[in-house]
């Protein structure tokens, strides 16, 4: 496969829509959010076309060297907290309107921490895959991609939450009022 560097970052993807929204992605998040910036900066490792996709799987985040999903390290005592990882998209699967989304989600799964998941069990989900959904839609709504997850929500598989309409979502620092459309 032909890797490009995308704001520093390699990336593999084929379809020239996926790289110009990962592009704009980055852009975004190194613009208006340079701490989380230099954090995928340390952890991501590579953006890349995913090689076996799940039926209904838009993107997934799994752990450079010991191929975990991030899923499965909130799930157990996993010492790899600090192992890269690569986000893998499904370009053939991402519409126009809400490839930013995915991308911006599954970059969201970079961002987590063990500590991170730990809290979110406690006040938002208690099940390990929820957290982590929950949370890395928090740093897509945090870095401005509302839109774009809504425009997700319609199409997600049932296994990923969908965000509820005219709710206040607060955790951490954030705080977000979700609307329709």
């Amino acid at each position: 496969m032909n890797t490009a560097m995308i704001l520093g970052f390699p990336c593999d993807l084929t379809d020239p829509d996926s790289r110009e929204a990962t592009h704009k992605v980055l852009l975004a998040i190194r613009d208006g959010h340079p701490d989380d910036f230099a954090w995928l900066q340390r952890l991501l490792a590579k953006i890349s076309s995913h090689p076996n996709p799940l039926p209904g799987d838009l993107g997934e985040c799994r752990y450079a060297n010991s191929g975990a999903t991030s899923e499965e390290f909130f799930a157990s005592d996993d010492p790899y907290f600090e192992e890269k990882r690569v986000v893998y998209l499904i370009e053939s699967e991402l519409e126009p309107d809400s490839r930013k989304g995915v991308i911006a989600h599954e970059l969201g799964h970079v961002m987590l921490s063990d500590q991170m998941a730990d809290r979110i069990r406690s006040e938002l989900v208690d099940d390990g895959e929820w957290a982590s959904e929950v949370a890395a839609d928090l740093y897509a709504l945090k870095w401005g991609f509302e839109s774009e997850l809504r425009a997700l929500s319609v199409s997600r598989c049932d296994q990923h939450h969908r965000l509820p309409v005219d709710e206040i979502i607060r955790y951490l620092h954030f705080t977000y009022r979700t609307r329709e459309g």
